[in-house]
């Protein structure tokens, strides 16, 4: 049986809190029926209680006086954009979290995290040289204040060498699905997912825009039009950067360290935004759109859209339905 600790801060959000109970509670229903152990859960948080936004607070046990069990899930930290994780990742109780954190993480202790949370495994240094993910709009500045992991906008969920990250608040719901499939099983996995209508996704992808991974960057902005006016005749990054008035190294840098992305994959993401508005919202042909975009035929547009999102183009236009 699995020994499951959710480390809840001050501020945290009433939904990811929410999906995650009931996930949990939900796979202790069904795991008599599959022949499954029954998943033990405990709150953690720096005082007796957390509380959390909207006026609402659970009862938990100091961290000082609780020692990491199996798993540890860390829950959002109540922030929602650069400036404020900045702010709340310095704070006492963010700070002493991380530090227990740390040291559940160096005596064996599985951690995981989605959205904000997955900044607090970075500054428990739980990242380092592993694959992670977070909130796609907020993973270029996890790539700026943890250069030592790497970044994966795309991915829904990821787990490397005990460490699982996912990525927007409602991925909590795909975390916790991926955490009862690995220590309660696959079948309890199953009729949980059944049970609270846990979709199935594959990637933040599709919901991702290019520009909103570096909000405010002007000069990401300009680079982003300019690839958008030169889909046909093809990107090369010399020809953007003497466009912009910059070196091309420095533009290379500049986007790497604003977006976590190398130059290709922020072009990548431009096309496939690009192409997946005009999927959605357009009744053009496939191969019209795939020339729009700089693709050679449908065929091309139609592995793009599915290594990037696990969805087919026509699964797209379906919702125009």
């Amino acid at each position: 049986m699995a020994a499951i600790d959710l480390l809840v801060l001050d501020g945290a959000g009433p939904g990811a809190l929410g999906l995650t109970l009931d996930s949990l509670d939900a796979a202790n229903r069904i795991a008599p029926h599959v022949g499954a152990e029954r998943l033990d859960w405990r709150v953690l948080s720096v005082g007796r209680s957390a509380q959390i936004r909207h006026g609402m607070a659970i009862p938990a046990r100091p961290i000082s006086e609780a020692r990491a069990r199996d798993v540890v899930v860390a829950l959002g930290i109540g922030a929602a954009g650069p400036e404020e994780i900045e702010r709340r990742l310095a704070q006492p109780d963010a700070r002493e979290a991380a530090f227990w954190l740390r040291s559940a993480h160096r005596r064996g202790a599985t951690l995981a995290a989605a959205c904000t949370a997955v900044f607090l495994l970075g500054e428990a240094g739980a990242l380092d040289g592993r694959r992670c993910t977070t909130t796609w709009w907020l993973s270029g500045l996890l790539a700026q204040r943890q250069p030592a992991a790497r970044v994966d906008a795309d991915a829904l969920v990821l787990e490397d060498s005990g460490v699982w990250t996912a990525g927007a608040m409602t991925s909590q719901l795909d975390l916790m699905m991926a955490l009862i499939e690995r220590f309660g099983g696959a079948a309890l996995a199953k009729e949980t997912a059944r049970r609270v209508l846990a979709p199935a996704r594959a990637s933040q992808a599709p919901y991702i825009s290019a520009r909103a991974i570096a909000p405010g960057d002007e000069q990401l902005a300009a680079f982003e039009a300019y690839v958008a006016r030169h889909f046909k005749r093809g990107i090369v990054l010399e020809d953007a950067a003497r466009a912009l008035n910059v070196s091309s190294r420095t533009l290379q840098r500049r986007i790497r360290a604003s977006t976590g992305l190398s130059p290709r994959r922020f072009v990548q993401k431009i096309r496939l935004g690009s192409a997946l508005h005009l999927i959605e919202g357009t009744r053009l042909p496939l191969d019209s759109i795939a020339e729009r975009v700089g693709l050679a035929d449908a065929a091309v547009l139609h592995r793009l859209v599915v290594r990037h999102t696990g969805q087919s183009p026509g699964q797209f236009r379906a919702r125009q339905r």
